[in-house]
């Protein structure tokens, strides 16, 4: 009985080695790491990183689903073929030794040797072409940081291996512009050197701005005051000529804020104390909308047409020349003179913004001695209603304003009885 147990005992180890040995010759690879040093150092620029996924490919489908036991007993075998791809990949290089650990997890250990001189230092020259300095500026701040990640992709790397690195070296430098600055195309250039200079020329991608023009609106200013200041905006707004509308739409404050800077840099609206809001209503014809009101005064000088209505006194000229004695509120003097007739008209008032479309006043005329009641109301952007009510008389004058040009104004006028059209110039 006492052999009898030693025996089946014995026959239970060897079976369960047995079974053992048969599961570990079972055993299948499942996935392989690469690891490579280059001279003692790890591999780490991406030129490198990205070539050498080829390598990563050929391990996996060189050894992915064989048995672990397989390999170990080929293992010469693999680590030539490995050596043989590499040596086609990656010249400029070469294995000093590639070693293949079996297992589930395979390790491939690469130690690679570059052959003759690397690179050691980069420059970077960026073309922007014919650009204004601010706009040259504007652009290579997008590309803060370029000339760091060029060296990552280049330094290290053979001189020799730009025979195969070029074009991927260039696809990559290309890949980071476009993510940096996405409206602009890369050209790339370098000459293979310890020292590589690597010239960027840029071009634009897509619509660009063809035209520019910039219109002044002031309600408060004679327009006369400001073209000084008009023409210093147009050629801010020129120099946007050229640029990708997708790169000036992603800067829109920038360049906004550069035409305010300039409209108010110009001595003219210093010494009217002007309140500047400027924006850009950008497209290959890009228009920039600058509305410049005084703080303190209202001044506005016409020449007025009638057109379709009797008498001497169809041609005049006025002026309104206003204070504000709150931001709302102001007092004025409206002036009328008819050259025909060589007749003064002087009419001081008081007027009041209701809301910002809204305005209300009331002036005497003294020359008359009349009372006006004053209603103005901005139905659009260029549309308005005008309502003057003679209070001594009882005359009501009702008018559809609409401004044609910055300088020039057609009104419809009915009294009731006529109706007429006044065509009023802006000075």
């Amino acid at each position: 009985m006492k052999y009898l147990r030693i025996g089946i005992l014995c026959w239970l180890v060897l079976m369960i080695v047995s079974a053992g040995s048969t599961a570990a010759s079972m055993l299948e690879i499942e996935k392989v790491e690469i690891k490579y040093l280059q001279e003692e150092r790890a591999v780490n620029t991406s030129l490198e990183n990205r070539v050498l996924e080829s390598i990563q490919a050929v391990g996996d489908r060189l050894l992915i689903g064989r048995k672990v036991d397989a390999v170990e007993e080929n293992k010469k075998r693999f680590e030539d073929t490995i050596r043989q791809v590499f040596d086609r990949v990656l010249y400029g290089y070469e294995l000093s030794n590639v070693t293949i650990s079996p297992g589930q997890t395979t390790i491939i250990d690469l130690r690679m040797v570059p052959w003759g001189d690397t690179v050691q230092s980069t420059e970077v020259n960026i073309d922007t072409g014919v650009f204004s300095k601010e706009d040259q500026a504007l652009i290579k701040q997008d590309l803060a940081g370029i000339e760091s990640r060029i060296a990552q992709i280049l330094i290290g790397l053979p001189v020799d291996a730009f025979a195969w690195a070029d074009g991927v070296s260039k696809a990559m430098i290309r890949e980071i512009i476009a993510e940096q600055l996405p409206e602009f195309r890369a050209d790339i250039g370098y000459t293979p050197a310890k020292h590589v200079v690597v010239d960027i020329r840029l071009e634009p991608i897509g619509p660009v701005i063809k035209r520019t023009t910039v219109t002044m609106r002031s309600e408060s200013v004679p327009k006369l005051l400001l073209l000084n200041v008009s023409t210093s905006a147009d050629a801010a707004a020129e120099k946007m000529e050229g640029l990708p509308i997708a790169f000036v739409e992603r800067h829109r404050q920038v360049f906004t804020n550069r035409l305010q800077q300039v409209i108010t840099a110009n001595k003219m609206v210093g010494k009217l104390k002007l309140a500047v809001h400027s924006e850009y209503s950008l497209g290959e014809r890009t228009e920039g909308d600058v509305q410049a009101e005084t703080l303190q005064f209202k001044i506005n000088l016409q020449a007025v047409i009638d057109l379709g209505r009797n008498g001497d006194n169809n041609t005049f000229m006025r002026s309104h020349v206003g204070y504000l004695v709150k931001p709302q509120t102001e007092i004025f003097v409206d002036t009328q003179f008819y050259p025909n007739i060589i007749s003064w008209h002087f009419q001081p008032g008081i007027g009041q913004h209701l809301t910002r479309k809204t305005y209300i006043g009331i002036k005497h005329d003294i020359s008359d001695n009349e009372n006006i009641l004053l209603t103005r109301y901005k139905m659009a952007e260029k549309l308005s209603l005008n309502i003057e009510r003679n209070l001594t008389s009882g005359q009501s004058l009702t008018g559809f304003e609409y401004r044609l040009h910055d300088f020039l104004r057609a009104e419809a006028i009915s009294d009731g009885e006529r109706t007429w059209v006044r065509l009023i110039g802006d000075f």
